[in-house]
């Protein structure tokens, strides 16, 4: 009753509160090219896996969040929650050369981790 409903709802959110507009997700993938892998994991973190050529970074996680459901008549309310849990993950990976970082990508539903949101320079 609650699957496909619940997991559009969550969709939904993860949509909503991730609105970025083409250029944020443009400077995104280009926000570390040219920086050391040694700049990059300062700010996320050592990679999962390298070698030469990529340094990869996991990040998997699960969330249990409750949903308040009332019922019964009109003065006399009774209620509980329902819990729904799901799962966020992100892979960013990262393309070396020279040990530095040239191409950047990411793929999951809840890559913020890895993708701090850029800071704009001042004018």
């Amino acid at each position: 009753m609650f699957g496909s409903k619940t997991a559009l709802a969550i969709s939904l959110t993860f949509a909503l509160t991730a609105c970025e507009t083409k250029e944020d997700v443009a400077k995104r993938l280009v926000q570390f090219n040219g920086k050391t892998l040694a700049q990059v994991s300062d700010i996320i973190g050592e990679p999962t896996l390298q070698n030469k050529t990529r340094a990869v970074w996991f990040y998997e996680a699960t969330h249990t969040e409750y949903q308040p459901y009332y019922y019964g008549h009109r003065h006399r309310h009774h209620g509980y929650a329902i819990p729904y849990t799901y799962r966020v993950n992100c892979i960013y990976t990262a393309s070396l050369k020279s040990g530095r970082v040239v191409a950047s990508q990411y793929k999951g539903n809840s890559c913020q981790r890895f993708a701090p949101k850029s800071k704009k320079k001042r004018a």
